[in-house]
């Protein structure tokens, strides 16, 4: 009896966590919509996926040709005034290297409102970093669609109580949009 009470609680405590999780993103894509972005429904022409990219590295780095990819963004290391991401698509992860002084301040502001499980598009040149890794370095980032739901999300045991709420929470955006 006392174990299931137990179990209760680490769950509700867990809900808890994923709720405020989804409130602090839900008022990122309110500050994204303020900046004039929009958070979701975005197409993008891209030219090459990362395996694409990493199979023509030494004729893409020669040329210093400009390539456009889009991912979802799967880790974010902030370093001041310039970022690594790790973007995954359809054939692997890409590393990607932002700097504000390419970006711009405005643009910048972007990447600080970002959060893992957000699909993105790049424009930028293939590189390699001083570990050896193949990187792009981003001219051009754009919001395609902002992740409201935690990735953590995926790996809770899906519980009635969770699911229902989640279905409201998206009849709600929904209704709210027409």
């Amino acid at each position: 009896m006392a174990e299931n009470k137990q179990q209760v609680e680490e769950k509700a405590l867990t809900e808890v966590e994923i709720n405020e999780q989804m409130q602090n993103r839900i008022d990122k894509m309110h500050k994204i919509e303020e900046h004039g972005w929009r958070p979701f429904g975005r197409r993008f022409e891209w030219t090459h996926r990362s395996g694409d990219v990493k199979d023509q590295f030494e004729t893409l780095a020669e040329t210093e040709a400009e390539v456009k990819m889009a991912g979802r963004v799967m880790a974010i290391r902030g370093h001041g005034k310039t970022c690594f991401m790790d973007m995954q698509d359809k054939t692997g992860r890409m590393q990607l290297y932002v700097r504000k002084d390419v970006l711009g301040e405005e643009d910048y502001s972007l990447v600080k409102m970002m959060d893992i499980g957000d699909t993105i598009g790049v424009t930028g040149i293939p590189f390699r970093t001083h570990m050896g890794e193949i990187s792009i370095k981003v001219i051009k980032m754009e919001m395609l669609s902002k992740s409201l739901l935690p990735v953590v999300l995926l790996l809770v045991p899906s519980s009635a109580i969770i699911m229902l709420w989640i279905c409201r929470f998206i009849c709600v955006l929904l209704l709210s949009c027409i």
